[in-house]
């Protein structure tokens, strides 16, 4: 109607009408999951690389005021500062880790946390292939 209206007003200008399909809300919802899923599969093990110079830090503070020598001095054996150092280290790592993967697991659902074996994002590939 609006197509005869025009052309009886104006012979000169053709209007083309139809239906134009438009993306639905699940189309750009599955759009903007898998744009998150792309975006946090690259910060995740940027984000946990961050964590290196917190490690680094505790061992330059040791070196700096020789509190490893102090304790070398005092009995305590290498094996067991290094055991210790070691833990420490992996329970400080550990939380951050799990609050990433529960993020991304159950908050978000990333692809990246749910198809991926746990035991390979926790230990690495290394540690499933033996080598």
């Amino acid at each position: 109607m609006s197509r005869a209206y025009i052309q009886k007003s104006n012979p000169d200008i053709y209007l083309l009408s139809g239906v134009m399909h438009f993306p639905s809300s699940n189309d750009a919802a599955r759009y903007l999951h898998k744009a998150i899923t792309l975006t946090g599969s690259f910060f995740y093990p940027v984000a946990l690389s961050l964590l290196l110079p917190i490690f680094l830090a505790s061992l330059v503070l040791e070196k700096e005021e020789g509190i490893r020598g102090m304790m070398k001095m005092n009995g305590l054996k290498m094996k067991n500062y290094w055991l210790v150092h070691y833990l420490w280290s992996l329970l400080v790592y550990y939380p951050i880790l799990a609050l990433f993967w529960a993020l991304g697991a159950f908050h978000l659902d990333l692809n990246f946390f749910t198809k991926t074996n746990p035991l390979i994002l926790v230990f690495g590939k290394s540690f499933l292939s033996g080598k």
